[in-house]
């Protein structure tokens, strides 16, 4: 096999991924919720800004837990790794947001930055809390799904693609993984 035929393999893989990703954006938008519904989403969604973490960390220091000081510096670090890999990728692929290029898709939420690969919420979000469920493992399953479903919620709201999401919860686990290894 030649360079050639590699590169061209990559971009129909390419292609059939963003094929998917614009079919499966239409769909979730094309469903339309309740007007109540869709003003609880949006504030649910913005929950995933940041804001969650504020309340877990209150929690944390309720909890009164021997290694407070570790789980916070640990949160950090998973999060310093995770923005160290976000910004390279979001500032070097660019990638448009669905409703800059997709006809009949509005963003429903303000997005964060201009472009949508990888999903920051998932992936920082999923970072951090993982770190917390290592501390914390009954609380795992909310904290390794809410992400992914703010990821979903941002597909619906027009401002990130499927391929963003999991990409971006694959570098969250990545994150964590390493904040793992590193503070061990």
């Amino acid at each position: 096999m030649n360079a050639n035929s590699n590169c061209n393999k990559v971009r129909l893989a390419l292609k059939r991924i963003e094929y998917f990703d614009c079919c499966f954006s239409r769909l979730l938008v094309t469903h339309p919720v309740p007007a109540a519904w869709f003003k609880c989403l949006r504030i649910f969604v913005r929950i995933g800004d940041g804001w969650f973490w504020a309340a877990v960390v209150f929690l944390i220091f309720l909890s009164k837990p021997q290694n407070e000081f570790s789980i916070l510096c640990q949160c950090l670090l998973a999060l310093a790794i995770s923005l160290s890999l976000y910004w390279p990728l979001k500032l070097g692929i660019r990638r448009s947001r669905p409703f800059d290029w997709m006809p009949g898709i509005s963003a429903g939420v303000p997005p964060l930055d201009k472009f949508s690969f990888p999903s920051g919420h998932t992936m920082h979000n999923l970072a951090v809390g993982l770190t917390v469920a290592h501390y914390f493992p009954p609380a795992f399953w909310p904290l390794a799904i809410i992400p992914f479903i703010w990821g979903l919620f941002r597909i619906y709201f027009g401002v990130h693609f499927l391929s963003d999401v999991v990409v971006g919860g694959f570098l969250g686990i990545c994150s964590f993984r390493i904040s793992e290894w590193v503070f061990v």
